[in-house]
Formats: structure tokens, C-alpha cells, sequence
């Protein structure tokens, strides 16, 4: 049975928040905030460590967690990261191949009426197609 991970460094200046889209981090055992659809989702922060200081992520494909919005969302979009570890609406994918693998990190369960809202987000993160 898979459970939360503790134990990553977690690397960036800013102060980690509860519901923060995490990427893989420079070394091993380590983590950063996500900021873009680039981003190789591996969680959501649990905890609120700051720099140098382990936390909590929630890793659980399938598990509802609190995730933090960037901007207003609709309820049941797909939803990917953006700037300071926050979730956005994804756009269509440009119709040009690109070599630059891009990610979706889950589906809104609840609408947002405007940035830093809190809300029930399913982690179920998928590649992108070519």
C-alpha cells in the first residue's frame, strides 16, 4: 500500500504551504516548489517546512489533498502547476511537437473564487502527449 513520504529536504527560500505543487529537487532526497507545466510532479506539500528543512508530501495517486490555487477555477478542470507551487487551469496543448515533456497534476474538486483558495483536489498526474 502506498503512504505520504516524509523526510525531503525541501530546498527552495520561499517557506513551503500546505496544498504546494512539489517537483524533484536538485539531489537526491530532495524537493522544490513546482512552478511551471514543465515540472515532474512527485506531490503536495502536507506540511510547511521552510529551506533546508524536511516536510511532509503527499504522494498517493488517486488521494484527495488541499491544493492551492493561483486564480479563480472552475470545479472539475484539469489542473497543472504554475509560479510558487500553485495550481492553475491547464490550455490546450500546443498543436507543434516539442521535445519539453509537460505534466497535469489532477482534477479540481471544488471551484476556487480567487488565488490561495484552498481546495479538494485529486493528485492523479499523467505526462502530456507528444
Amino acid at each position: 500500500m502506498y503512504e505520504n513520504v516524509q523526510g525531503f529536504k525541501y530546498e527552495n527560500a520561499t517557506q513551503g504551504r500546505k496544498g504546494n505543487a512539489i517537483t524533484i529537487g536538485t539531489g537526491e532526497g530532495t524537493c522544490d516548489l513546482a512552478t511551471a507545466i514543465t515540472s515532474k510532479p512527485i506531490g503536495l506539500l502536507l506540511d510547511e517546512p521552510k529551506q533546508n528543512e524536511t516536510g511532509s508530501l503527499g504522494t498517493v495517486r488517486g488521494k484527495v489533498y488541499q491544493a492551492i490555487a493561483s486564480a479563480a477555477i472552475t470545479y472539475g478542470v484539469v489542473l497543472t502547476a504554475t509560479t510558487g507551487g500553485k495550481f492553475v487551469t491547464i490550455g490546450a496543448k500546443a498543436t507543434t511537437l516539442t521535445t519539453t515533456l509537460e505534466y497535469t497534476w489532477g482534477f479540481a474538486l471544488a471551484a476556487a473564487n480567487d488565488a490561495d483558495d484552498l481546495i479538494p483536489f485529486l493528485f492523479d498526474p499523467h505526462e502530456m502527449e507528444q
